[in-house]
């Protein structure tokens, strides 16, 4: 059987394999190299509006995992546990906890994923981790 590859085919072929490369999520290890020690910032994704920072503490006793701070709206500071788990990095506050895949856009912009679905928002890198 003879397959005949036409232009439109091709093209499309080309989208997506474009569109799977560009959508590559962070491993545990490059995850592991940028977030932890640096200091990043965004809206929140819940109701896209209310600014939030975040510093990352470094891994506690050499595991994936450790403590950060934030500040919710300017004025609300909170802290919380981080931790990498299956993939992905997870975040566990008082009220509740979230975990997301990692798509590093450039040197300062982190796009997030929850199951697979694009969170609305971005995660920006204000202060990269020291040595990065």
């Amino acid at each position: 059987m003879k397959y005949v590859l036409t232009l439109p085919l091709l093209l499309a072929m080309h989208f997506m394999s474009n569109m799977a490369a560009a959508q590559t999520f962070m491993t545990e290890e490059e995850m592991l190299n940028t977030l932890p020690r640096a200091k990043l910032g965004g809206i929140s994704s819940s109701d896209g509006k209310t600014p939030w920072e975040q510093t990352y503490g470094a891994p506690e006793n050499g595991k994936s995992g450790g403590k950060g701070k934030g500040l919710w709206d300017s004025n609300v500071a909170y802290s919380f546990t981080w931790k990498v788990k299956n993939g992905q990095w997870c975040e566990y506050w008082k009220n509740g906890k979230a975990c997301w895949e990692a798509v590093l856009i450039d040197d300062t912009t982190i796009q997030m994923y929850k199951k697979g679905k694009k969170m609305s928002q971005v995660w920006k890198i204000l202060e990269p981790a020291p040595g990065r």
